[in-house]
């Protein structure tokens, strides 16, 4: 009886782990727990890093165009569409539509780590600006 404790105890400690624990992603449940505690989404109290937002405009004569922003890490970094609106309200009218400026169909894409590039399908001799936001995690 008394192997059978011993070895649990045994067990026990090495799931648990002692306070000396070296940190580890991999290691025992304390020396996760100390390496959790050391990386800087605890140190700086929040999972983002970074935003950044911003407008980029597409020419009447452009169907693509870049934004430069700061570096990011790209394989942390998530990109939003936030909108789009083409032209003045004096260019729009029954004959002229939306559809016509093809303003609804932007595509973002985060290029690399400083460049945000917008493209559209057609320009339809129409500005369009586009509004993006950049999200940066720890």
């Amino acid at each position: 009886m008394f192997g059978i404790m011993e070895a649990l105890l045994s067990f026990i400690r090495r799931q648990v782990g002692l306070r000396t624990d070296a940190a580890s992603a991999t290691g025992s449940a304390n020396a996760k727990l100390n390496f959790i505690a050391g990386q800087d989404i605890v140190e700086n109290g929040s999972a983002i890093k970074s935003i950044q937002r911003g407008t980029l405009v597409l020419s009447s004569s452009q169907t693509s165009n870049t934004a430069t922003i700061s570096a990011v890490n790209t394989a942390k970094t998530m990109l939003n569409f936030l909108g789009a609106s083409a032209g003045s309200s004096a260019e729009i009218s029954p004959t002229n539509n939306y559809a016509q400026t093809s303003h609804h169909f932007v595509r973002l894409a985060l290029t690399n780590s400083t460049t945000i590039t917008a493209t559209r399908v057609s320009h339809h001799d129409r500005e369009a600006t586009v509004s993006y936001e950049v999200i940066e995690y720890w």
